[in-house]
């Protein structure tokens, strides 16, 4: 990825964009996901985890299909987000995305959805199993 490459709104893709609301953080999966970009994912995650971000959402709008370095990423960004770990949201999911989030089982470390509005997130347990 090239400093000039940008996500069609005028932001370096993989950069930090600011949340909609106080508190969050949005950030941009890019594709193709080069070894640039994920380096520039990994370190916005260490400091949206060491800053005062209450909820981060990773944007995976520009991607059609996940593939296996997409998922290794998730889970690396999942192992390593610390005290953000339970509040990630994965938005701008496409239906095939979603699909082989559910199949490949990541989307049970995730919320999909808004960031912030996580579907049932007050109801979750300490293990992340809803507590109806």
């Amino acid at each position: 990825m090239t400093a000039s490459r940008n996500d069609g709104d005028g932001r370096p893709a993989a950069t930090p964009a600011p949340g909609g609301r106080p508190g969050e953080r949005v950030l941009r999966l890019p594709q193709p996901l080069d070894q640039s970009a994920q380096t520039a994912l990994t370190r916005a995650l260490d400091q949206a985890v060491h800053s005062d971000v209450q909820w981060l959402a990773i944007d995976l709008g520009a991607l059609e299909r996940l593939d296996d370095e997409v998922l290794a990423l998730l889970l690396t960004l999942h192992s390593n987000a610390g005290r953000l770990r339970d509040r990630i949201s994965l938005v701008g999911t496409s239906p095939a995305v979603v699909r082989q989030l559910a199949e490949s089982g990541v989307s049970s470390l995730f919320h999909l959805g808004a960031a912030g509005h996580p579907p049932a997130a007050a109801s979750r347990g300490p293990g992340g199993d809803p507590t109806d």
